[in-house]
């Protein structure tokens, strides 16, 4: 069965030559000198998650960064073809998605980081766990946040 667990600097390096083309591109127009800087500096926040399918194929890593202000994180997912196109893999992924958000809220009261606006894949799911976005001065990159208003919204 599909899971998560805890990434690793091999996962990153598997996953890296194998996103998809959008979050490639996303990556370096946000800063990473490559997608593998990106999901290196995921894994070596130790809050960084490898999603695994079925037959042990890293889909996708995601997880939640500290921005430099106590109580804000930057929230992220990279992820391959393979996540997008199953559709047992995606719908798995769907349902836990509230979940993974929670896990970040628990150190980080406040998500946030930026998105291409053709990302519409992503987009959706980050409006379906009620994510706001925002413009920015950039015309192809969309601010998205979620903040949480109270300590009782966590799961205990």
């Amino acid at each position: 069965m599909a899971h998560a667990r805890q990434a690793t600097l091999a996962d990153a390096r598997y996953l890296a030559p194998r996103l998809r083309d959008i979050d490639a591109r996303e990556c370096e127009l946000l800063g990473r000198s490559s997608p593998l800087a990106a999901l290196t500096a995921g894994v070596d926040t130790g809050n960084a998650l490898a999603m695994i399918s079925n037959d042990d194929e890293v889909m996708g890593m995601f997880g939640v960064a500290y921005a430099g202000t106590p109580g804000v994180g930057a929230a992220w997912m990279l992820c391959s073809d393979v996540l997008v196109n199953d559709r047992s893999h995606r719908r798995q992924f769907l349902r836990e998605g509230p979940a993974a958000i929670l896990w970040m809220h628990k150190e980080y009261p406040v998500l946030f980081n930026y998105i291409l606006k053709e990302n519409r894949i992503a987009i959706r799911w980050l409006k379906s766990l009620g994510f706001e976005f925002q413009d920015t001065v950039h015309p192809q990159i969309l601010l998205f946040k979620k903040e949480l208003l109270c300590a009782n919204q966590l799961p205990s």
